[in-house]
């Protein structure tokens, strides 16, 4: 999950024990501009892996190797 999710950044990581999660939850709950923050930097990352994105990125993968100009859609 880490090459995916940086911590504190678009999101928190932590354990799977009890301790560990709650800690988490209160830092991101209790902190208003923390979480609106990484609701913006999360809903950016995901964007990424949006179909659209993907199928563009690719396009531009073959597009590349054909030796023709890459376009955005």
């Amino acid at each position: 999950m880490e090459d995916l999710l940086a911590d504190g950044s678009a999101g928190r990581l932590c354990g799977f024990d009890v301790s560990s999660l709650a800690q988490a939850l209160d830092l991101v709950l209790g902190d208003e501009p923390t979480r609106k923050s990484m609701g913006q930097q999360a809903e950016a990352l995901v964007r990424q892996f949006e179909y659209s994105q993907a199928i563009e990125v690719y396009a531009n993968g073959l597009r590349r190797l054909a030796g023709k100009e890459e376009r955005s859609i």
